[in-house]
């Protein structure tokens, strides 16, 4: 969707159809992190029948707080998020779905203060549509290297497959987040779903889907 719906000036957007107005609609916003949800969650609607529809306006390197920057197309990343918060008042959706890369280069990376900039989007959010529904989803595992390169660290330092779950070249630092996560999003009145919890457990995380 990069150059249709991600990515795109707002006339863009609307031109090609991003931005629905109808019932069930679904409204993504965030950076590259949450444009990667659009087709999951579509191919999970098609599988489902449903007739949830998806709205979708994210930008590489443009997470949903109101903070000084630029994203990928060296626009303001405050103009982009008011540009977001304008489209939601406009079609009100019942939900609106944000995430984004806490380590990204417009990322707020000071937990307590990143916290302080999600409660600002959440307040604007509320006053703009106050019946949607919100939920943030919180950041997946990341590694200390493209995952091809740590199994296959991996498979020459211990000359055998990685397990399914493991620790090995996990980075730790997107536990913490997903912890403060849980603990004070819950406290702003909106959903949290935790991404790390879903592809971790007490032995580490997903390294491959099946045993292939």
């Amino acid at each position: 969707r990069g150059g249709i719906c991600h990515s795109v000036q707002l006339t863009a957007a609307i031109s090609n159809g991003c931005i629905k107005n109808g019932k069930h609609n679904i409204f993504i916003i965030g950076d590259s992190y949450a444009a990667a949800l659009f087709n999951g969650l579509s191919h999970y609607i098609d599988n489902k029948g449903s007739d949830y529809i998806i709205s979708q306006m994210t930008d590489g390197n443009a997470p949903p707080l109101f903070v000084d920057g630029k994203d990928d197309l060296q626009r303001s990343v405050i103009t982009l998020n008011n540009n977001r918060i304008n489209e939601i008042k406009r079609v009100q959706p019942e939900v609106v779905l944000l995430t984004w890369s806490v380590r990204g280069t417009n990322g707020v990376h000071d937990k307590k203060l990143a916290i302080d900039a999600l409660s600002l989007t959440i307040k604007k959010i509320k006053e703009a549509s106050p019946e949607s529904r919100i939920i943030f989803i919180g950041p997946v595992p990341e590694w200390n290297a493209n995952l091809v390169k740590i199994i296959s660290n991996y498979l020459s330092e211990f000359k055998k497959n990685p397990p399914l779950y493991m620790t090995y070249g996990l980075n730790s630092e997107i536990s913490e987040w997903d912890s403060y996560f849980s603990n004070n999003v819950p406290k702003m009145g909106i959903e949290y779903i935790s991404a790390y919890k879903a592809l971790c457990n007490e032995s580490g995380c997903l390294t491959r889907v099946g045993n292939g």
